[in-house]
């Protein structure tokens, strides 16, 4: 049994908070068969030791209690991005992980430290490189790939340096090795991605809506499937859940084409109530695009959720996407940006319902084997066992 380290910005609360589901599922899921812990930062007056499904969660303090917020409610990035003078805690924020690490890792004889972000969280790991026995272990998820892409010559050796510290990268799709390999150069990677808890199949009644699931931003392209609704078989209405920047825009879109009557905009929702949208949605859409800033889809899990749920799904052919959807197969790709192509492959999935059954069949089996929080727990067992080869 070994004693693992995952190291995080920010990591569930309470029972009822929503942050990163899938990690507390794999990690609940690793506690099975060894000591896990988590390390990450305070928020406000929350206690700083935590057990959750046999986790134990540690955190660090970098700062008096009312201050302790610039993670969890929001990324890192964008909570300094509205809040400016958090910025003046960040020293302090590195300077008391770093200490908290060594102290956790010492105490509890860590074996293997996960990083989850590595950048900027590897600054904290700088100390313990020079502990022989410690395993390090990068995960990375793509949102640092827009740090690099942009980055100087100096920014991309930090994050060279990075990767070489580390026993092992792993990256959650090939989009991201991909991203990787491209800004920092040759890099050996191991293609994990987010593992989700798989229901039992069955069938669900279906209702006459398409289902779109995200946040609202350009990358996601909903304006484009609103577009298409005009073309899509009358009796079925848009669901769009999720919040963000440019819903005051798509509520326009849908104004001005006259599809207000069949566009619904959902907002947040439950856990619970997500979840009966999945299972009664007709066809689930993610007509991804890539943005103005050169960004698109990391991996897609939404994908993957309504494949649970046996909805057939269409989505671009673009960015992490590729890893869930084969053509055809576990779902139908669409060209980015085209309303006309959106709207004959949601037409097409309504109207041959040998294509629907086929389709969602093939893409269970696909996420059972690929996707499922057992499957993933095995692929980061077989990297551990291979660090320590």
């Amino acid at each position: 049994m070994s004693n693992i380290l995952h190291l995080v910005t920010a990591f569930k609360r309470n029972s009822a908070d929503v942050i990163t589901p899938w990690m507390v599922d794999l990690l609940a899921k690793q506690a099975s068969e060894n000591n896990i812990f988590v390390l990450t930062s305070a928020y406000r007056r929350i206690s700083k030791k935590q057990i959750f499904k046999r986790i134990k969660i540690i955190r660090f303090n970098y700062a008096p209690s009312n201050l302790q917020k610039i993670s969890h409610d929001l990324t890192i990035n964008d909570f300094l991005k509205k809040h400016p003078l958090y910025f003046l805690l960040l020293p302090l924020f590195f300077i008391c992980g770093t200490m908290k690490l060594i102290e956790t890792i010492n105490k509890y004889e860590i074996d293997i430290v996960n990083i989850h972000w590595p950048f900027p969280l590897s600054l904290m790991t700088i100390p313990i490189r020079y502990l022989k026995k410690i395993k390090i272990v990068n995960i990375w998820y793509g949102a640092e790939m827009k740090i690099i892409g942009k980055g100087t010559g100096k920014i991309k050796g930090i994050f060279r340096n990075i990767v070489d510290a580390a026993d092992i990268n792993i990256a959650i799709s090939t989009h991201t090795a991909n991203i990787l390999k491209k800004v920092i150069g040759e890099i050996d990677t191991v293609i994990i991605p987010y593992g989700v808890t798989i229901p039992k199949k069955q069938d669900y009644p279906k209702k006459n809506y398409i289902l779109f699931v995200g946040r609202l931003v350009e990358r996601k392209g909903v304006e484009y499937l609103i577009r298409a609704m005009k073309s899509v078989e009358k009796e079925y209405v848009l669901k769009i859940v999720g919040a963000g920047p440019i819903i005051s825009k798509l509520k326009r879109i849908a104004q001005a084409d006259q599809l207000s009557s069949r566009v619904e905009f959902l907002g947040k929702v439950s856990d619970g109530k997500l979840i009966d949208l999945y299972k009664e949605a007709s066809v689930f859409v993610l007509p991804a695009i890539f943005d103005n800033k050169g960004d698109t889809e990391g991996l897609g899990m939404v994908l993957v959720e309504a494949m649970c749920y046996n909805t057939p799904v269409i989505a671009t052919g673009i960015g992490g996407i590729t890893d869930i959807i084969i053509d055809k197969e576990t779902g139908l790709f669409i060209e980015e940006k085209n309303c006309y192509d959106i709207a004959e492959k949601i037409n097409l999935i309504l109207l041959d319902s040998k294509l629907r059954e086929r389709l969602t069949n093939n893409a269970y089996n696909y996420i059972v084997d690929r996707f499922s929080i057992k499957s993933v727990k095995g692929k980061f067992k077989d990297v551990y066992e291979k660090i320590y080869k």
